[in-house]
């Protein structure tokens, strides 16, 4: 499996902001998440803890999410495998409007919702299972989970 650059969309708040916000771990324990191992995985599992997550964290402004980034995705004209062109797209600052969405809903929760919600922008912008699935995997044990323990 190819290890694939990831992205942060959108900084929500500074890592300070963040260290004030604990995610309340007894919470996150009856969300009842598969821990994923690199060598030892199923993608389902990944994906419905991202969903798990993305609605813990989000579930109020979830319809919202998802219309603004099916919305991004439509007026940015992505194709099956542009995920090279999207890392540009978001290197150049073009997705504004879903940066400042995200550092809004974002702000004074921890690092971690950031991360599930950068990870869902990235999986639904481009929509190649090949990409979803090196890219939630990589993301997931490196930037979510660790987060989560």
């Amino acid at each position: 499996m190819k290890k694939i650059k990831k992205m942060i969309v959108g900084a929500a708040s500074s890592p300070s902001q963040n260290a004030e916000v604990v995610v309340n771990s007894s919470k996150i324990e009856m969300l009842k998440l598969v821990k994923i191992e690199l060598d030892d995985f199923d993608f389902d599992d990944v994906h419905e803890n991202v969903e798990k997550l993305l609605l813990y964290f989000f579930g109020d402004d979830f319809y919202q999410i998802e219309k603004l980034v099916n919305e991004t995705r439509i007026e940015s004209c992505l194709e099956y495998d542009d995920y090279e062109l999207f890392m540009e797209l978001a290197d150049e600052g073009s997705f504004k409007k879903w940066t400042e969405y995200s550092n809004n809903i974002c702000s004074g929760k921890p690092e971690v919702a950031e991360a599930v919600l950068d990870l869902y922008f990235q999986k639904t912008m481009i929509p190649s299972p090949d990409i979803h699935n090196d890219l939630l995997i990589y993301a997931y044990i490196e930037d979510i989970q660790p987060l989560l323990n």
